[in-house]
């Protein structure tokens, strides 16, 4: 399959709510991906980060 657009989510903007959402289009791949750099500029709690990938695993199955 092809798609015409790609659109990069970052953990940061799991927002349902927005408009690429509003109208499902078989024809726009949405990619769910979170930097390294943003787990390692500062330490964070396991289960911080763990709380973090768990949001955007759900956000993905919505």
């Amino acid at each position: 399959m092809q798609f015409e657009t790609v659109r990069l989510i970052l953990g940061d903007q799991l927002n349902s709510e927005h408009s690429w959402f509003q109208q499902p289009d078989e024809q726009v791949l949405y990619l769910i991906a979170e930097l390294k750099q943003e787990n390692t500029y500062v330490t964070h709690h396991i289960q911080k980060v763990c709380a973090f990938f768990s949001a955007m695993e759900q956000f993905a199955k919505e």
